[in-house]
């Protein structure tokens, strides 16, 4: 209980330092008179609950603070070439220590546990030219929907409170003004990324620890399709397909059609959906199921989420629904094997603060043996984030 208490004052003195003095705490602030090292990061804090049933039959309550801290340097070193360092840490009131470190603690974590900091960017941006840039070494990689909720099925590091990052190469190109064209190879080398891949993946185990991930999108500026988005991940030898270890590669895809309507008041309405398929398949028993376990697990996916943005002045609502068969093991956001619902309250109180009030529906979309119960969790939370 004295953990909880100091939890709350550091929460509560994180957050009256941002809001009171912003000169101090600001996005992108110069440190410099030339304005080529920036200091930047975040601090996003708040309550999160889990309330339901596990597999075994035991109810679960949990309640909790958390808050995630990343704060890091931006280096302008020529007109063309920017260098970005930052530092990230999470803590929870549960068990309210600090561990820093410089990796993950462990391979195939999913990320930073409760306790612990690591530095999740320092890579090197160099601007080839106006319509083609390069990252190299450590960086975040997101491509999620548009609109109040931001998830995706495939990639997306560091949701919510988490903590993760993207070890190798990012080539992003805007050959047109409509179209953007992504290309990540990823490393999975002495220490394994902690972007999520979800077992029986496990491409750091592969004889060519390499994942590459490619996302390609054309925006549109008539009717109601906004934009259209594809995106494929490949790790080759990553899959462990059967009990006896044997493995393929891991091949999924999805796509990504997001609508879009406005209205003369101001409001805005957002449809985002993302359908997604792992075009290779794990035999059932590897994820624990007990009927016809020896048949394909299921690949399908989709989400879809609905926006209504300034439906009040700088507030925003959103619905979201989403299912995931087995076979679909890059999502952050998203367990396999789930059904999901969500719904969400945003408002913007400044460019820089903003707070998030959600209550989501999660759930085991298959029960794994029938002497289980179906794992389900009502998962609310109300975080501020401060973006410096």
């Amino acid at each position: 209980m004295m953990l909880f208490r100091n939890y709350s004052v550091l929460t509560c003195v994180l957050f009256l330092l941002s809001s009171t003095f912003p000169s101090v705490v600001q996005s992108q602030i110069p440190l410099n008179n030339q304005n080529t090292i920036r200091f930047i990061g975040d601090i996003r804090t708040g309550y999160i609950g889990f309330i339901g049933e596990q597999r075994n039959g035991e109810k679960l309550s949990q309640h909790e603070f958390r808050n995630r801290a990343r704060i890091g340097l931006e280096f302008q070193l020529t007109e063309n070439i920017v260098f970005n360092t930052r530092y990230a840490a999470r803590i929870s009131s549960l068990d309210f220590h600090f561990d820093p470190g410089i990796h993950t603690s462990a391979s195939g974590n999913n990320g930073l546990l409760m306790g612990e900091g690591a530095f999740d960017q320092f890579f090197v941006l160099m601007r080839i030219s106006d319509k083609l840039s390069v990252k190299a070494g450590r960086f975040q990689t997101s491509f999620t929907l548009d609109g109040n909720i931001k998830n995706s099925v495939m990639r997306q590091d560091s949701p919510n409170t988490d903590i993760g990052w993207t070890d190798g190469l990012h080539i992003s190109a805007k050959p047109t003004a409509r179209w953007t064209t992504d290309l990540i190879i990823q490393g999975h080398f002495n220490n394994a990324p902690t972007n999520v891949f979800r077992s029986p993946l496990a491409p750091s185990d592969s004889d060519t620890p390499v994942t590459l991930f490619f996302n390609i999108k054309k925006g549109m500026n008539t009717g109601l399709l906004s934009s259209v988005a594809l995106s494929a991940t490949y790790s080759p030898d990553a899959l462990i397909m059967y009990p006896d270890g044997r493995r393929s590669s891991y091949f999924a895809a999805s796509i990504k059609p997001q609508f879009q309507k406005q209205f003369d008041s101001g409001r805005q309405v957002l449809l985002g959906t993302e359908i997604a398929y792992s075009f290779n398949l794990p035999e059932r028993s590897l994820f624990g199921f007990t009927r016809s376990p020896e048949s394909a697990a299921g690949g399908f996916g989709f989400q879809a989420v609905l926006t209504v943005m300034e439906l009040f002045k700088n507030q925003h609502i959103g619905v979201m629904a989403a299912m995931l068969q087995p076979s679909l093991l890059t999502s952050s956001a998203f367990w396999n094997n789930l059904l999901l619902f969500e719904v969400r309250h945003s408002m913007r109180f400044s460019r820089k603060l903003t707070s998030d009030f959600r209550l989501r529906y999660r759930a085991d979309l298959e029960i794994l043996n029938p002497e289980l119960n179906r794992r389900w969790q009502l998962y609310p939370f109300a975080r501020l984030t401060y973006n410096f």
